[in-house]
């Protein structure tokens, strides 16, 4: 809680690097959501620049790079950031209701979106990990998710499933089982 927030996109992925880096052993899988989706594309090729490659990079509620549209949700108003966040769906009520928690809250949601928004290079890695591209069939771009396919070398595979953008709580089961399979399998 004492740590200064990271708002910049390549300090993100190089804290991610340096976490990852003394916890991967040799067969580990990456999972991003959301804006995690789009820091795990360039944390992997950094990875695999060190000659690990991740059995399989699984990147969940995002439908790809180029689909990103390009705006400033960190900058909002504090109603229309709520109003944002609840659109989004996944966040407690009890959060954005409670005003001290929220206060504590907002200011790691809003460098959470500042990451992505302003930090993000428009060249797009490919990578030779596997993707598998998850999205809720409710969510906005699910259309657009085989853009992922144009990120890698390796394999590709993309899923959809029943809700929306955190569509993830209702299937975490199914998701699981993915990536057990995943793990034991080539996709």
């Amino acid at each position: 809680m004492g740590e200064e927030l990271i708002r910049d996109f390549d300090s993100a992925v190089n804290d991610y690097f340096e976490q990852i880096m003394k916890l991967a052993n040799t067969n580990f899988g990456i999972f991003g959501h959301s804006m995690g989706a789009i820091l795990m594309l360039k944390l992997v090729e950094r990875i695999e620049n060190v000659g690990k490659i991740p059995f399989c990079v699984f990147v969940s509620g995002n439908p790809g790079p180029q689909v990103l549209e390009k705006r400033e949700r960190h900058r909002l108003s504090q109603v229309d950031f709520k109003e944002e966040l609840t659109r989004y769906g996944g966040m407690p009520r009890g959060v954005l209701e409670d005003e001290e928690i929220y206060d504590f809250f907002e200011p790691v949601l809003r460098a959470d979106f500042e990451v992505v928004e302003t930090s993000y290079d428009a060249v797009q890695p490919v990578i030779s990990s596997p993707i598998v591209a998850l999205m809720g069939r409710e969510e906005q771009g699910v259309e657009k998710i085989e853009t992922w396919r144009f990120h890698t070398r390796g394999k590709f595979k993309c899923m959809s499933y029943p809700g929306g953008h955190f569509f993830i709580y209702e299937s975490a089961k199914a998701i699981s089982e993915l990536i057990s399979y995943c793990y034991d399998n080539e996709i």
